[in-house]
């Protein structure tokens, strides 16, 4: 399966990191229904590494950022979206 390397700034919980995935997959869904394709060229990560954060697994802290980097932008250039301004809330334990 493959895990990414340890960073040990990283304490987020299985319980955070599946939840930060859930709120992705609904924003991505809501949001005329964007593959994760788009979303992961678009936040600038991999489509593995946007796959395993929707999933709940471990990913890196800048992996995560980049995301929530990417919702908050979306947010704010198009406020009126079916998004509705989804709050993806904190992003787990990036420490930066």
């Amino acid at each position: 399966t493959g895990t990414e390397a340890e960073d040990p700034s990283d304490n987020a919980t299985d319980e955070e990191l599946r939840a930060f995935g859930a709120k992705i997959t609904k924003a991505r869904k809501r949001l005329r229904g964007l593959t994760q394709r788009q979303v992961a060229e678009a936040a600038g990560v991999s489509l593995r590494t946007l796959s395993r954060m929707e999933n709940g697994y471990r990913t890196t802290p800048i992996s995560r950022r980049l995301v929530a980097d990417y919702w908050t932008a979306r947010n704010s250039a198009e406020p009126d979206t079916p998004m509705d301004n989804v709050d993806l809330g904190a992003v787990p334990s990036i420490a930066l």
